[in-house]
């Protein structure tokens, strides 16, 4: 659930921020796999991100 939530907050955009894509939000999370981040859950959300991508946008409507 962590990898979710953190991805989720790092690829919208927030009042603070503007929205980062898929290379920097991998970049600042893959120093925590197998730390902060579970590193298995870490690998299947860049195997998504890579092979599946038309998954993790979300559809407007």
């Amino acid at each position: 659930m962590a990898v979710a939530d953190v991805y989720d907050a790092l690829a919208h955009a927030r009042p603070y921020r503007r929205q980062l894509d898929t290379g920097e939000v991998l970049g600042i999370m893959r120093p925590d796999a197998g730390k902060k981040l579970s590193g298995p859950a870490m690998e299947a959300l860049e195997w998504g991100l890579t092979q599946q991508p038309e998954r993790f946008v979300a559809e407007s409507g």
